[in-house]
């Protein structure tokens, strides 16, 4: 997975404490949460209420990230929306000469 890329999403014709969460988000994002193997990962915020979108690579990172978006002051709910990526581990046989 790449570095983890962060999208907020706090529309114009949201309340301002709303917008001061995106921006907390953002924050705990770059700082406590740079270390999970995350893809696109996307908050949708409304109301005190975060929808969490994107791909993570493991099971722990998934639950690092809710724990951490739940102690963010001024979330009320954490909606999981993201999925696990399954790794997929292939073996090419090696080509036998003709």
């Amino acid at each position: 997975m790449s570095p983890p890329q962060l999208t907020l999403v706090a529309k114009e014709s949201l309340c301002q404490s709303d917008k001061v969460l995106a921006r907390r988000i953002a924050q705990v994002f770059e700082s406590d949460l740079a270390q999970t193997y995350t893809s696109g990962i996307r908050f949708f915020v409304q109301n005190g209420r975060v929808i969490v979108r994107g791909l993570v690579s493991n099971a722990a990172d998934q639950q690092l990230l809710l724990f951490v978006l739940g102690r963010i002051p001024g979330v009320r709910q954490v909606v999981n929306k993201s999925r696990l990526v399954k790794a997929r581990v292939y073996y090419l046989a090696p080509r036998l000469a003709a």
